[in-house]
């Protein structure tokens, strides 16, 4: 009895101190304890065992677990659940997913019941491995072997939808765990707008957020940073904006994750003066931009032809101890191709020397003051507040002695755009009048060649626009935002030129250029109906003076003015198609008013929550 007593003593003395050097993570001590057991026949029992899996469980030794738990078998021990718990554990701990599902099954096999820290350590380990079509089923074997689980185990299975960007699993998910009465908490919240984040389900995101508000929790900065990754990925830069300004106000306070992903949804929707006014609050709040802070602040100079502020941003990062890659080298040295300085093609000549000496780094740092001392000496304080490009534009075309400086490219372009204008203008009105004679009796096929023709330069434009990555899905949310308004115009510019041809071809030409100024008075008929404008009294007389020219003009005898007999049927027709043009033109004014008042309350009023 006395001996047996004794044994028991010692063998729950080894297993204590088995114990502490498992939590010491000393896992080769552990064994070694164990095997000085067996020489000095002192039989292991299965705590003893178990505290050795653990131990190794504990230094993710997971091959030193299986050997255990395969020992405990050839001892004719059998293991419980713990030992299967401890291995599972282990497994995970040292990414052996597969071995921790064998392990399981085995655990199924042997008839030992899986217990829910057996379900969330697989869980766990299948979440860091982005395994979650697994973790979805680990969840029906738990609800179908009356395991109830918990929050760690749907945080777990959220965790792999994440990682898969899986954002529709993930919200079901986040639905499912409702239901079941269990309170998400807020990294249950910020995992599934992570999910939405990666799939770019932007909208997806604000809603989990406004949920997670609504549960009276208060989102941290990795919610709202997930949340304004999800509007860069989806182009909505206002909404990043606006998450960022909430932070801002009420807490918490952004961090540079934050900035950096507000920074890149403002510089994919070209709006690249917001994106150097947020890299200056970067500056003023002393954050750390990272690599792709700044790649998102030289793309908007490279978008803006900021050639000064490129270089500054490059020298920057130099301070800074942050290595530019290639894309960042090609944006300062579009940035510089595209300034108006006379001295940006020995500069941009400098960058492409030391873009192409990104390896050795040492060729790098003796290439940066070839362009650093030019940046510097031409660098300009930004300006405190960048509301509008032209702001930014007219800060920076002055020189180093503050002399303004003439953007002849730009001024060039503009020179060409309207010539470019006038002189289509003049084409389609000299054609539409040349061919109206011969085809006086095909008005309809001429209309139809006209439109046609007008189309099919509007795809060319707009094909050539995302060819040179000008076109952005804040217009295709422009077109979704009044689809119904341009569908109206569309249809009114249709009807115009089959009804303006067809009277034209019956009307003397110099009628119809008469009946052609009706539109001004339509259209101030229609914009004070439509958008509410009011006009000054002369400007009134102005177009009363216009509407009598055209009602003498229409009401002359034949023969004073006109060559042959006026028919008031085909006038009517005529001043009706202008009716129509001008009540396109009057509705194209009010769909790009509101995207005016839309855009200005975005960047003037950021008090504007969506939350």
């Amino acid at each position: 009895m006395r001996y047996a007593s004794r044994i028991s003593r010692l063998l729950k003395h080894r297993t204590v101190l088995i114990d502490h050097a498992g939590r010491a993570r000393d896992w080769v001590g552990a064994l070694c304890m164990l095997h000085e057991m067996d020489g000095a026949r002192l039989l292991a029992n299965l705590i003893t065992f178990n505290a050795n899996i653990t131990a190794c469980a504990r230094s993710s030794q997971w091959q030193s677990s299986l050997a255990l738990l395969l020992e405990l078998r050839e001892r004719k021990l059998e293991p419980d659940c713990t030992s299967y718990n401890s291995t599972i554990t282990a497994c995970e701990r040292g990414s052996a997913m597969q071995m921790a599902s064998e392990v399981l099954v085995q655990m199924h096999d042997a008839g030992v019941q899986a217990d829910l820290y057996t379900y969330n350590a697989s869980l766990s380990g299948h979440g860091k491995d982005a395994k979650w079509e697994i973790a979805m089923q680990l969840l029906v074997a738990m609800a179908r072997r009356r395991t109830e689980p918990d929050v760690v185990s749907f945080g777990a299975a959220l965790s792999a939808c994440e990682k898969a960007s899986q954002w529709l699993a993930a919200v079901q998910l986040l639905g499912t765990m409702r239901s079941t009465r269990l309170d998400p908490n807020v990294i249950i919240y910020s995992t599934s707008i992570s999910a939405c984040a990666k799939s770019s389900q932007w909208q997806c995101a604000l809603h989990v957020l406004r949920e997670l508000q609504a549960q009276f929790m208060r989102a941290d900065v990795v919610a709202y940073s997930a949340a304004i990754s999800a509007c860069k990925k989806g182009a909505a830069w206002q909404s990043a904006l606006e998450l960022l300004q909430h932070m801002k106000q009420n807490g918490p306070e952004p961090n540079i994750i934050a900035y950096t992903a507000s920074l890149n949804a403002c510089e994919r929707g070209s709006y690249w003066p917001l994106t150097l006014q947020l890299m200056q609050e970067v500056r003023g709040r002393s954050m750390e931009p990272t690599e792709i802070t700044y790649g998102a602040a030289m793309t908007a100079c490279s978008r803006g032809s900021l050639w000064q502020y490129a270089l500054m941003v490059l020298d920057e990062m130099q301070v800074a101890a942050v290595s530019p890659d290639s894309l960042i080298f090609n944006a300062c040295v579009g940035a510089c191709r595209r300034g108006s300085q006379g001295r940006r093609l020995h500069v941009s000549r400098s960058i492409v020397m030391v873009g192409s000496a990104l390896t050795p780094p040492a060729r790098l740092t003796n290439e940066l003051p070839v362009f650093q001392l030019a940046a510097k000496s031409l660098r300009p304080p930004l300006p405190s507040t960048m509301r509008t490009s032209m702001e930014l534009r007219a800060a920076t075309a002055k020189g180093p002695g503050g002399v303004a400086v003439k953007d002849s490219r730009g001024m060039s372009g503009t020179l060409m755009l309207v010539l470019t204008f006038i002189a289509s203008a003049v084409a389609n009105r000299v054609a539409n009048r040349v061919l109206l004679v011969p085809m006086a009796g095909h008005t309809l096929f001429l209309s139809l060649a006209t439109s046609t023709a007008q189309l099919t330069a509007y795809l060319l434009l707009l094909a050539w626009r995302a060819w040179k990555q000008l076109a952005i899905s804040d217009m295709c949310q422009f077109v979704a935002a009044h689809w119904k308004l341009l569908l109206l115009v569309g249809t009114c510019e249709g009807a115009f030129y089959p009804l303006v041809f067809a009277a034209a071809a019956k009307l003397p030409g110099g009628l119809v250029q008469v009946l052609n100024q009706s539109v001004v008075p339509y259209t101030v008929a229609f914009s004070v109906f439509l958008l509410g404008r009011r006009y000054t009294p002369v400007q009134l007389v102005g177009v009363a003076t216009v509407l009598l020219g055209v009602l003498v003009a229409v009401g002359l005898p034949a023969g004073s003015l006109w060559s042959h007999q006026v028919v008031m049927h085909d006038v009517l027709q005529c001043a009706g198609a202008y009716a129509l043009l001008a009540l396109a033109v009057t509705l194209k004014d009010r769909i790009f008013r509101n995207a005016r008042e839309t855009a200005t309350t975005a960047v003037e009023d950021p008090n504007a929550d969506v939350l």
